[in-house]
């Protein structure tokens, strides 16, 4: 061992085998008369004996003539190195063909590469025995083979990632708009959230893009953040379904599968739905191919193998670049595809890729961090909550790499197998750590993101944009800023009969605040529903954005009836002449306003719901008012013929204040019929109280069945 000292030394300090790949090979012999000691071939590389250059390039292609018995170089033997075929010939020059190994048994050689590009055999032999040879593959790539492999690489992501785009698209669709439901269903159960994860990852095919989601659902208030951290875990053991489901490697299938998927989109609706998944997973293996095909001039690169390797034994650097790559793309599925492609190419090795994909991990949080910059607390704490969980993942692997990377292998596979395995077990491993302990995390993210004193200024709440990827998403934080609108107008309502009935003066102006709150909350319901509106949206879902929008407007129609009409006319006027209504008639006023204001709480509430039956009872109660409305007009004038003192005086006010009423009620009877989906057939203000009947009779009825 210790006369191998000297040898080893000096390999160490050896040049590389080429001046642009660093590549080399060992050829063992020995000098003539020496036939007793034994042959022995290595590589000069530990990892790689392929010399590798581009058209143009002279490569130095070092080789070592060792013998076995005594482990020393053998100096002055001639080596000689020529082409081992015609082709090679052609492609590669040797300068000086014949050379002489110095003290340490070394010998080099410069060759051109003069092209074309392609694969090439060299071989080294010894004059003195002609027996003894060796063969030296080598590889010339084009001249602009880096400029390739970048647009390789880029574009091949580029299809890989929008496959994966189409394929979530195509499955919420087939869903039916699930999603909504699934959301609803999330409750304080850390299981059912930790299902929820999982399917919406499915749906939007991107952990990145749920936990987004999620973090918005937070800051909107359409979850709490306990169900989000049950849900973050959720996601990330949703995101290793679809990196299984590449490694079985399809791509020799991929146009197979869009030329399935094309024709099937041009089918019914249902089939056609299945065909975006089919043409999506198409798009999804075509750009791993892609890119699996533009990394193959890395293989037998001595700086890309040694990275990769030494990346087993130091795998912070490669866990810090598979970071930054995943937040500069996005997406945890931009690393694992090209991990993969460096699988699929006998590149990468199991020890070498679990760097990156503990990196991939990390790195996908990034996308929620930049997410919640913009948000409230609760999305902050889910966004941190998530680079908790993902950090704390790696920590819990980190210091066993070795033997986890044993167990994953001895389950058997290729490496690409080995790397969807590694990420499935990486993931829920996490999940069953830290499931247990979403209460305490919650009170850690409590502690370090405390509470904050909410903003002065006014304005809707759960309209993200990010939500337009989800459109039945988008429309139920749609309506949920409906019903705040709804709550406003129920609350103005309210006031003017507390200023009728206590003589508020003050209540006036409050009225007029939240309408002005109420506007700002319809001009951005509508300015987000007509952007959702341009986004790919199934026929029940333009429907509903369309009904969303009249209702909307009807509510602010309302609120302006509440503060230009009644405030000023109603409230204002009594308070500042001091008037006085007839008993009966200040008491026909408020039972009159009790109905229009129980019209629209029972509107509102059939727009939450999206209730056919409820806004078939506000028809009901609209006919009810109507007919209330005319008997009490008859009864005002019989008063003014009675010469009713008190009704004389506010006579004017009075049928002001009962026609402003009775346009709130036309104002619920449209937003009834928006809920049934026939805003189109909506009666003229003169024919509402001819049809009041027939639209009372029908208004539950399946003729209001969308």
């Amino acid at each position: 061992m210790n006369a191998l000292a000297p040898l080893r030394r000096a390999r160490r300090r050896a040049p590389s085998f080429g001046a642009a790949a660093g590549l080399a090979l060992i050829l063992a012999s020995v000098p003539a008369g020496s036939a007793a000691l034994d042959v022995r071939v290595q590589s000069r590389h530990p990892h790689t004996d392929l010399h590798v250059g581009a058209v143009g390039d002279t490569l130095r292609s070092e080789f070592v003539v060792v013998v076995e018995d005594g482990g020393t170089g053998v100096a002055g033997v001639e080596v000689r190195l020529e082409p081992a075929e015609r082709t090679a010939a052609k492609a590669i020059q040797v300068l000086e063909p014949s050379a002489v190994t110095n003290p340490l048994g070394h010998v080099t050689f410069d060759v051109v590469l003069t092209g074309p590009p392609g694969r090439y055999t060299m071989r080294t032999w010894l004059p003195s025995r002609p027996t003894e040879s060796e063969q030296v593959p080598m590889r010339v790539l084009r001249d602009d083979w880096f400029l390739f492999l970048l647009m390789g690489v880029g574009g091949g992501l580029a299809l890989f990632l929008y496959g994966m785009r189409l394929v979530g698209r195509g499955l919420e669709k087939a869903a039916g708009g699930k999603l909504r439901d699934y959301l609803t269903s999330m409750t304080s159960n850390r299981a059912l959230s930790f299902l929820f994860g999982m399917v919406s990852t499915l749906l939007v095919q991107s952990s990145s893009a749920s936990t987004v989601l999620l973090v918005s659902f937070a800051a909107a208030g359409l979850v709490t953040v306990g169900q989000c951290l049950g849900a973050l875990l959720g996601a990330a053991v949703g995101s290793t379904i679809t990196v299984q489901l590449i490694a079985f490697r399809l791509s020799d299938y991929a146009l197979l599968l869009l030329a399935i998927g094309f024709f099937l989109t041009m089918a019914r609706r249902r089939v056609r739905r299945v065909g975006g998944v089919v043409f999506g997973f198409g798009l999804l293996f075509f750009g791993l191919q892609i890119m699996t095909d533009s990394l193959e001039p890395l293989h037998g690169f001595p700086a890309v193998i040694e990275f990769l390797v030494s990346s087993a034994e130091r795998p912070i650097p490669a866990l810090l670049i598979a970071t930054l790559l995943t937040g500069i793309a996005q997406a945890s599925a931009a690393t694992i595809g090209i991990v993969l492609g460096l699988s699929f190419q006998g590149i990468l090795t199991l020890p070498a890729a679990l760097p990156f994909i503990l990196g991939a991990n990390v790195g996908t949080s990034m996308t929620a961090i930049i997410a919640s910059f913009t948000t409230n607390v609760a999305g902050k704490r889910v966004a941190w909550a998530h680079l908790g969980f993902r950090l704390g993942g790696v920590l819990l692997v980190l210091p066993f790499l070795g033997p986890f990377a044993e167990l994953v292998q001895r389950m058997g596979g290729d490496v690409a197998r080995q790397v969807a395995n590694a990420h499935t077990l990486v993931n829920l491993g996490t999940a069953l750590v830290f499931l247990p302990f979403i209460p305490l995390a919650l009170h850690v993210l409590r502690r370090l993101i405390p509470e904050r004193p909410e903003s002065d200024v006014y304005g809707p709440k759960s309209l993200d944009p990010r939500f337009h990827e989800q459109p039945s998403i988008a429309i139920a934080s749609a309506v949920r800023e409906i019903l705040r609108m709804g709550e406003l107008v129920t609350s103005m309502l309210d006031d003017v009969r507390r200023s009728l009935t206590e003589g508020d003066e003050d209540l006036a102006s409050s009225i007029r605040d939240r309408d002005d709150k109420v506007d700002i909350l319809d001009d951005a319901i509508t300015r987000y529903l007509a952007d959702l509106s341009t986004e790919v949206l199934s026929a029940s879902q333009s429907e509903r954005v369309l009904d969303l929008l009249f209702v909307s407007k009807d509510l602010e129609l309302i609120a302006d009836i509440v503060s230009k009409g009644l405030a000023p006319g109603l409230l204002e006027r009594t308070h500042e002449h001091s008037l006085r209504f007839s008993d009966e008639g200040y008491r026909q006023i408020l039972e009159f306003h009790d109905g229009v204001r129980e019209a629209v709480e029972l509107a509102v509430a059939a727009v939450a719901t999206w209730d056919r039956d409820l806004a078939g009872q506000v028809l009901q109660k609209k006919r009810a008012l109507s007919l209330l409305e005319r008997r009490f007009q008859l009864d005002h004038l019989r008063r003014l013929r009675e010469k009713n003192t008190d009704t004389r005086a506010t006579s004017e006010i009075h049928r002001d204040a009962i026609n402003d009423l009775k346009q709130i009620v036309t104002h619920t009877a449209r937003i009834a019929y928006a809920v049934l989906g026939k805003i189109h057939e909506f009666p003229k203000d003169d024919e509402i109280g001819r049809n009041d009947t027939t639209a009372a009779e029908v208004g539950s009825s399946d003729a209001y069945v969308r």
